[in-house]
């Protein structure tokens, strides 16, 4: 296989202004995919569906038990992060954690319980399902915010089973279907469904394909048609039980790599458009700071290496990643959007006045980083009484609006109070993002910045 692009293949929208993004995607033959999980989805994720309008919600299934800790879909929570319900790893409901925190949830589940997906907890809720009532409150909610489909990557694999097929058998010609998978699911004897890594693919003179996972342990053999089969028979499971909470049953099944997941949306718009070049992908509170990591970016780039050769992707494709994160900035009432105008208004003036801090996070957002530095850098070099504008601001947006500013999140927040989780998802039902005119007007950097910093000027409060 020829060695891949030096080329940046994955780029940010940091310096791109809102107006301009919102322009781009609009004319798409295909809606741009939101990534998210099933779970306690925040604000954000719903309000950029109301703000972008061609998008749709692609919630990833296969998120880890006790490891997520901004959706935690092994529970409900109410605004402000606050737990109404939990259960642990069997469905079995843990009364002492309600009115806790969701911040406090992952420490008291076990790590050897960390292999397990959530997706195969069955607990009872609102008389069914936990994890299907999770799935219908985001259905129900995309629908309300701009009428699109929300599409569990379960069901969206499925329903491309004719153009996933055909990249699995060119990938494994080439001998590369590492590049696809690294990861098994399987069902326990005691019933859970566990992630195993995969550590080797073999492939046989004959084609016939052998998976191996930690100690050598068999987890596949066969050939490429019956891991196929595998794949798209464990997803229909999958897909059946975030629709109606079906039981599961065996598993035992591939699951895709971060960049393949990511890059299928590029193949599947190029296959309705072959004249797109650029493609786009809208990312949560985090996807734009760990895309700039070297091996990242090169495990990206050779898998859109093979995508081209194949075919499957048109020369020269670039994917975009918007950092959607500053979708929260909305109000749910005409006078709290008043007070969040002039909040933007006076970070835009600060930006005028203070370029070099914001241009100095920027560049470091740029590069591999620590997030939490960089934005404890541009906090300490913004003048103190600015900073105290902006705090009064956001205070009296806060006191009228439901939808709390800031919503902040950062994976491992080395900080007890700074993951902030806003209006719930259940709140935001009848409830339609109204947005300042002037938001569109910002970079998506300075965006973010703005949401980072009223997140740090803010973090010892305590949500609940």
């Amino acid at each position: 296989m020829a060695v891949a692009q030096e080329r940046s293949v994955l780029a940010s929208c940091l310096h791109q202004p809102i107006s301009t993004t919102l322009a781009e995607i609009a004319g798409l033959a295909s809606p741009v995919h939101r990534s998210c999980h099933i779970g306690n989805a925040v604000a954000n994720n719903y309000a950029w569906l109301a703000l972008a309008g061609n998008t749709y919600l692609g919630p990833t299934e296969h998120t880890l038990y006790g490891v997520d800790d901004a959706y935690v879909p092994w529970a409900v929570l109410r605004d402000g992060g606050v737990v109404e319900t939990c259960f642990n790893h069997r469905g079995e409901l843990v009364p002492e954690l309600a009115g806790r925190h969701a911040r406090e949830l992952t420490r008291h589940v076990p790590r050897k319980h960390c292999a397990f997906y959530s997706f195969g907890i069955f607990a009872p809720y609102a008389g069914g399902d936990l994890i299907a009532d999770h799935h219908r409150v985001m259905m129900d909610l995309a629908r309300q915010m701009n009428g699109s489909a929300c599409v569990p990557r379960s069901s969206e694999i499925v329903a491309l089973r004719p153009l996933v097929a055909a990249i699995i058998h060119r990938a494994h010609l080439r001998r590369r279907l590492d590049l696809l998978f690294n990861k098994w699911v399987r069902t326990t004897r005691r019933g859970q469904v566990v992630s195993l890594k995969i550590q080797r693919i073999e492939t046989a003179a004959c084609g016939d394909l052998a998976i191996h996972g930690a100690d050598s342990t068999l987890l596949f053999q066969g050939s490429i048609e019956a891991l196929i089969d595998a794949l798209f028979a464990g997803l229909e499971v999958v897909s059946r039980r975030l629709a109606d909470g079906t039981r599961l049953g065996i598993l035992g099944y591939p699951w895709l790599t971060v960049t393949f997941n990511m890059i299928l949306n590029a193949v599947k718009e190029h296959a309705s458009d072959p004249a797109q070049r650029v493609f786009w992908h809208a990312g949560g509170a985090t996807n734009h700071l760990y895309m700039k990591d070297e091996g990242f970016q090169r495990d990206f780039a050779e898998v859109v290496d093979l995508l081209e050769q194949e075919s499957f992707l048109p020369p020269g494709a670039e994917l975009r990643m918007i950092p959607t994160f500053a979708s929260q900035l909305f109000a749910t009432r005409p006078a709290a959007l008043d007070r969040l105008e002039a909040l933007i208004a006076r970070w835009r003036e600060g930006l005028r006045r203070r370029r070099e801090p914001v241009s100095r996070a920027l560049a470091a957002l740029e590069r591999p980083c620590d997030p939490i530095v960089v934005f404890d850098d541009l906090v300490r070099d913004l003048d103190p009484p600015f900073l105290a504008q902006l705090a009064r601001l956001l205070d009296d947006f806060n006191a009228i609006d439901p939808n709390r500013l800031p919503i902040a999140y950062l994976a491992d927040a080395r900080h007890p109070s700074y993951n902030k989780y806003g209006i719930s998802q259940r709140s935001l039902r009848s409830v339609q993002p109204l947005f300042p005119p002037s938001l569109t007007e910002l970079t998506w950097g300075e965006a973010d910045l703005l949401v980072r910093t009223l997140a740090r000027l803010v973090i010892d409060r305590r949500e609940g």
